[in-house]
């Protein structure tokens, strides 16, 4: 029974050894969508982000967890919580509230999809953080 013990002790010890530990306190990622237009997420240092998506023009708004190596973000808003304006449709992509979003770390990167590649963004300093 101690051998057994000792066995799975060791086992455990290799297995999260080859885990790599995701620190995003801090840092922002970017997805080009061409070479001068990206969608970004800045995850901040009390489990919050901000993510920008620039085609719709829209900032969204959570909290974020990391678990081994999967992102999970769960979305609470977005700048457009109402419409104003009364001319957007039930279900608009402006009006998006409550969603929870996955991103897998893979190799320096958050992926959102095969397509969908998020990149480390290395000059980005964390007092750029704007106002929410």
């Amino acid at each position: 029974m101690k051998q057994l013990t000792m066995v799975f002790a060791i086992l455990f010890t290799c297995i999260s050894c080859g885990q790599e530990k995701i620190d995003l306190a801090g840092t922002k990622w970017r997805f080009f969508v061409t070479e001068d237009v990206y969608n970004y997420i800045i995850f901040t240092r009390d489990s919050t982000y901000i993510s920008y998506d620039c085609e719709l023009g829209v900032k969204f708004f959570g909290r974020y967890v990391v678990s081994a190596d999967t992102v999970i973000k769960y979305q609470e808003r977005s700048d457009f919580e109402t419409d104003p304006t009364g001319i957007l449709p039930d279900g608009s992509t402006h009006l998006t509230g409550k969603e929870t979003i996955l991103l897998l770390h893979k190799n320096g990167q958050l992926f959102f999809s095969e397509e969908v590649k998020y990149t480390k963004d290395e000059t980005y300093v964390e007092e750029e953080l704007e106002e929410r």
